[in-house]
């Protein structure tokens, strides 16, 4: 996602050969409401994926989001004629033309629009929780006009596009507020302004999304328009009107949502100690992705926005840089809560589908990033009553693992740790097309066996703190060690990526460096050390790490 001046309005421009309009369609801003729904709009208001909307809401929080508001279609008429400021991209490869003068996205998105005389500035609020999305528009102008307001409704998981000819929708306007009611699902939601309403239902012609396309998706779709508000400017006038969304049929004036949003931010900033500016914008990034989740009443984080849920292994890694490095450990305990409730055979879940179906628990690193999470914690709220809380089930984790458990994750009699068989994805390497295993990592992954050697060590550190019996837990990370550099040595130096059953991976991969980066590293050489970071040296493209290379 193209970022902008986060601190002072940005002006448009071109850019390495870019022309202003071809860069305005390449930005777009994200705002969260805590719940996993959000709002994902370009700069431009020109719509380019099927994810772009205004205003959204999850079915089952944080999953089964549904696109309520796509767009509010804005154009600009006077005794010249009219102006569409914010056009639809009818057919692949038509150019569109743009009028954005300026864009800010602190402390809320606003993108300023100027045609000719008339200004035209849209500033965008999306509540916490079950609060609405706020929407006001600034028009200023020299001459006499109306703005047009057209707003695109739909009703569609975030993931799909809407191929029916017609909506089945009841639409009914009283005093400032038009409730639109979906026939086939009984679901209602809500627009509220005090602009004067024009009812002239339609379907918006086919749009197209240049974004799906290159990515091979379906690329069109359509809104219902259940008619237009206006807004009239005189000459020299300056206009200001507002739009709230809701799913709830709330009444909350703009100026209120607004306060409400700036408040909770102060509190979160308060929280992290964020005073500079970058603190804060890597403070309010880091809250989109916390949510709730309803299934345990808890925190959970999104793995990415637009298209991921919560995953166990993005969480793991996510949890200690959104809710410890911000002061939210309270925030840091649900989350683990959450994928502990869910804990199944000693695993935690993979992944919570966005269905809102069982989670599905083919990994073999996220319970081991868990072990990691908890020593952060420890470290950063001296907590150690959670962990007394735990160690049970802490303690039949490690069993599990210790005997052997689903998708044939175990450890071996050499004490190495096992996960997986062909055709299965169990690391974080985990593409899979139609049964096919492009990275097939399965036996012993180093990474893996990194991370089971901290997470004994981890047990170990803790249970020592809690008064615990920990000698197992040394012992089999003593063995464990002693075999892992008997097996994983390379004749080139650094570490070999697997091991199975006599054959040893032939590419260099980074991810031996877990074995040297966790707090209780496998590999304490220090010359092994060296070889492992040149080895990775050699994957370096561009300064980025590649995934592998063949030796």
């Amino acid at each position: 996602m193209n970022q902008v001046n986060m601190n002072r309005d940005h002006k448009i421009s071109g850019h390495k050969g870019l022309g202003k309009d071809h860069l305005q369609g390449q930005m777009e801003w994200l705002l969260a409401d805590g719940e996993g729904a959000y709002s994902l709009y370009p700069v431009n208001a020109c719509l380019q994926r099927k994810y772009h909307g205004l205003f959204m809401v999850s079915m089952n929080p944080p999953v089964e989001r549904t696109l309520l508001l796509q767009k509010l279609h804005l154009i600009w008429k006077d005794d010249q004629g009219s102006l569409v400021l914010t056009p639809d991209q009818k057919a692949p490869g038509e150019p569109l033309s743009s009028h954005v003068e300026a864009f800010r996205a602190d402390p809320f998105p606003a993108t300023t629009w100027q045609a000719g005389p008339v200004l035209v500035t849209m500033e965008v609020v999306v509540g916490h929780g079950r609060k609405p999305t706020g929407v006001r528009l600034t028009v200023e102008s020299q001459r006499e006009g109306v703005l047009v307001i057209e707003p695109y409704m739909t009703l569609r998981d975030h993931h799909q596009v809407h191929d029916q000819a017609d909506y089945l929708y009841e639409v009914r306007v009283e005093g400032p507020q038009m409730t639109l009611h979906d026939l086939k699902s009984d679901f209602r939601w809500y627009l509220h302004t005090d602009l004067p309403f024009f009812h002239q239902p339609h379907m918006t012609p086919v749009y197209h999304y240049a974004n799906e396309a290159y990515r091979g998706l379906d690329a069109f779709d359509r809104s219902f328009v259940p008619g237009r508000y206006e807004v009239h400017v005189a000459g020299g006038q300056r206009r200001v009107a507002t739009i709230m969304a809701s799913a709830q049929g709330q009444v909350l004036a703009f100026e209120d949502l607004l306060e409400e949003e700036t408040q909770r931010l102060d509190r979160l900033y308060g929280l992290a100690g964020a005073t500079t500016p970058l603190d804060k914008v890597l403070c309010k990034a880091a809250d989109h992705f916390v949510v709730d989740r309803a299934s345990t009443g808890k925190k959970s984080i999104l793995a990415g926005f637009p298209w991921f849920t919560d995953w166990g292994r993005d969480t793991m890694i996510a949890l200690p840089g959104l809710t410890l490095a911000t002061g939210r450990y309270d925030e840091a305990r649900q989350i683990l809560d959450s994928f502990l409730a869910y804990e199944k055979e000693g695993i935690i879940p993979n992944i919570f589908p966005d269905g809102g179906v069982d989670p599905l628990y083919n990994t073999a690193d996220g319970t081991l990033w868990l072990f990691w999470c908890l020593y952060q914690y420890v470290l950063a709220t001296d907590d150690w009553a959670y962990v007394e809380g735990h160690w049970d089930q802490l303690c039949h984790i490690v069993t599990a693992h210790l005997q052997g458990t689903m998708n044939d994750i175990g450890v071996h009699d050499n004490g190495l740790l096992w996960a997986g068989s062909e055709g299965t994805q169990l690391t974080w390497m985990d593409v899979k097309i139609d049964g096919w295993v492009p990275t097939p990592r399965h036996g012993y992954a180093v990474e893996l066996n990194g991370l089971w050697y901290n997470a004994l060590r981890t047990m170990a550190f803790l249970g020592d703190r809690l008064g615990k019996p920990t000698g197992s837990f040394e012992a089999d990370a003593d063995r464990l060690q002693r075999a892992f550099l008997e097996h994983f040595c390379s004749d080139r130096g650094g570490l070999v990526d697997w091991v199975r059953e006599g054959d040893r991976s032939k590419v260099v991969a980074p991810n031996q460096l877990l074995a040297i980066s966790l707090p209780f590293s496998i590999v304490e050489n220090p010359d092994l050390a060296q070889a492992i970071l040149k080895q990775v040296e050699e994957v370096l493209s561009d300064g980025v790490s590649r995934s592998a290379v063949e030796i």
